[in-house]
């Protein structure tokens, strides 16, 4: 196990540990924050009505010059009401609330240097719910006793239903369904400020569908599951990169949310995931070192129940 060595005058931020090769030891990263910094309130109100919100919990997490997420989120305090930090550093951040009430959001934060106290508002839509359907008929004479589903964001709702299987899997944004007693479940705290994607994570099936939903809305909604086949991604040569991003195009033509295959450098055979069965078009995104961003796309003939290599040029 290595530990990074805290320099002067910091404190600790936080701390992941995360398993680099399951032939080694595990990394510690201890991640510094500098001492002081400014006192912040964070006021939680409903967009469209200005009532107070009581929150539940809060996360801050660094943005960099491009705005995407870095480093670690960090918990904050909850206190009268509001959510509030004493000593946030100076930088650019997003701030993720969850409310009692079942609201979730987020927004951006910056603390400008010279300034000790920051005071600011986050509006939160009002959740939706979505009552939502598996339709297995496409699944007949295969039908599968279980079926895992996950909802993307993962901080887009919370999925419930009364046919959930306890696997010990705690993430509230899937779900383990026991299909000899149902097939239905809820999307419960649907965020409407975005986009949602309902997709099945067992190998041999597929099923994926994008939805929004408004303010207050209640919705039903249909999971379509179909039989797939296994697309096994290889490299050339051992991979110089650590993961990569593949993606299969739906019906309509759009893309389905990206499967993130990890593990991949100094290996050649990169992992598989579940594709329709049939003429697919797929494309794959990665990063070797030293090079650009990587995009190739192609298309291939998939069975159902069988295995398509793809082989990246």
């Amino acid at each position: 196990m290595q530990m990074a060595v805290l320099p002067p005058g910091v404190t600790n931020l936080g701390v992941i540990v995360r398993t680099i090769d399951p032939d080694q030891a595990e990394m510690r990263i201890v991640v510094p924050r500098q001492r002081g910094g400014v006192q912040v309130e964070v006021t939680v109100l409903d967009r469209a009505t200005g009532k107070a919100l009581e929150p539940l919990a809060a996360w801050l997490t660094q943005l960099d010059a491009a705005g995407q997420l870095v480093g670690v989120s960090r918990a904050l305090s909850v206190r009268d009401g509001m959510v509030r930090d004493d000593g946030t550093p100076v930088g650019r951040y997003r701030l993720s609330v969850h409310t009692h009430e079942g609201y979730r959001g987020d927004r951006e934060l910056e603390i400008a240097a010279g300034v000790t106290k920051v005071r600011e508002q986050l509006l939160i839509d009002a959740p939706g719910l979505a009552r939502v359907t598996l339709d297995l008929e496409a699944m007949a004479g295969a039908r599968p006793e279980r079926l895992r589903i996950e909802l993307l964001p993962y901080d887009g709702g919370e999925l419930r239903s009364t046919h959930r299987i306890d696997d010990g899997y705690r993430r509230t944004n899937a779900v383990l369904l026991d299909l000899a007693h149902g097939s239905e479940f809820e999307v419960s705290g649907a965020r409407a400020d975005r986009e949602l994607i309902l997709r099945i994570v067992d190998a041999g099936v597929v099923g994926e569908i994008a939805f929004t939903i408004a303010p207050g809305e209640t919705k039903a909604l249909t999971l379509r599951a179909t039989a797939g086949g296994r697309l096994a991604v290889t490299a050339p040569a051992p991979a110089t990169f650590d993961f990569l991003l593949v993606q299969w195009q739906r019906g309509d033509g759009s893309w389905c949310a990206p499967w993130q295959l990890t593990g991949c450098r100094d290996r050649r055979e990169l992992g598989a995931v579940t594709v329709p069965a049939g003429s697919v078009k797929w494309r794959v995104g990665f990063r070797a070192d030293g090079q650009e961003q990587q995009l190739q796309e192609g298309r291939c003939d998939v069975v159902a129940g069988g295995t398509t290599t793809l082989a990246l040029r």
